[in-house]
């Protein structure tokens, strides 16, 4: 199965909302169970950044991309750049299922095929 990190063809065009903002500190915020993760928090003109605490700033930025945001490590601290348009997600989940299906279904006719005629072609 393929992971979902950064994909820029399906960013939103519009800037980090404070909404994003605190959902990505809330998710930033998994990282760690049992102490505080995300040290400080600024939305700039090209998005949002966290400083995160060094023990725990791979399993954030992990946990940011997976909830759908562009993330990047800089200098320390977590740097999102974009938020991925959930609708352009899906549908490319769609076409990469459909692909598979696709897949599947030629393989069991030519195994079918085969099985009628006799042997593999």
């Amino acid at each position: 199965m393929s992971e979902i990190t950064e994909n820029p063809a399906v960013e939103h065009s519009g800037p980090i909302t404070q909404t994003d903002l605190d959902e990505i500190t809330t998710v930033a915020e998994l990282a760690s169970g049992s102490c505080r993760v995300v040290y400080s928090t600024a939305l700039c003109r090209s998005g949002a950044v966290l400083q995160i605490g060094y023990d725990y700033r791979s399993a954030a930025l992990e946990l940011v991309r997976a909830a759908g945001y562009t993330a990047r490590p800089v200098a320390g601290s977590i740097v999102v750049t974009g938020a991925i348009d959930h609708l352009v997600l899906l549908e490319a989940q769609i076409a990469e299922l459909t692909a598979k299906r696709d897949a599947v279904a030629d393989a069991r006719r030519a195994e079918e095929l085969e099985g009628a005629m006799g042997g593999p072609f």
